[in-house]
């Protein structure tokens, strides 16, 4: 889910809570005109409209704290050439997520919101580089970094690698792979 599709989302809802917020209103205020009421239920009617003045200031602050993030991905998303795009869309959609995320928990919505998958970052013991386009990967899914030349072994399971070729049967009858194929061509 990006950003948008989530903005438009809770807008909607924030409008559908809007309708009912302003017939309440209304109802709230006809009543306190009214002078058939006792002490405590005109405090009461006092808090019910206080309450309901509020949801619009929420609603103000979620479109204040969120526009700038939106207006920022759509010019990420108009720009695709930029060579840091997904670290930025990442970014903003992490600010974004826990910004919705706390305004959903809070009114009690359901709408679903996807958590960003944490991506672990290399980060070399030697030289204290984190930068990920300053490391290389090799075939055997160890990766180099380009300034001090060391090597980080890194785990990675979502692909069956040469080594695997013997224990997997059926999956390398069905896929085809070039290492395997290499592999295969050495061993003839």
């Amino acid at each position: 889910m990006n950003i948008i599709s989530l903005h438009n989302k809770i807008l909607s809802r924030f409008s559908q809570e809007e309708q009912e917020t302003k017939t309440t209103l209304q109802t709230v205020t006809d009543l306190l005109s009214s002078p058939l009421l006792t002490e405590e239920t005109v405090r009461y009617l006092q808090e019910t409209k206080e309450e309901l003045e509020r949801r619009v200031l929420i609603k103000n602050a979620f479109i204040v704290k969120s526009t700038e993030l939106v207006l920022e991905y759509m010019k990420i998303l108009n720009n695709p050439l930029n060579a840091n795009i997904e670290e930025k869309k990442n970014t903003l959609y992490q600010q974004y997520v826990a910004i919705s995320s706390e305004l959903v928990v809070d009114k009690k919505w359901n709408i679903k919101i996807q958590k960003p998958l944490s991506v672990q970052k290399t980060v070399c013991d030697v030289c204290q580089n984190n930068d990920p386009r300053k490391f290389e990967m090799d075939e055997s899914s160890k990766k180099f970094c380009i300034i001090c030349s060391t090597q980080h072994d890194v785990l990675k399971t979502s692909q069956a690698v040469h080594k695997d070729y013997d224990r997997v049967k059926i999956i390398t009858k069905v896929t085809y792979s070039r290492k395997v194929h290499f592999h295969e061509c050495i061993k003839q």
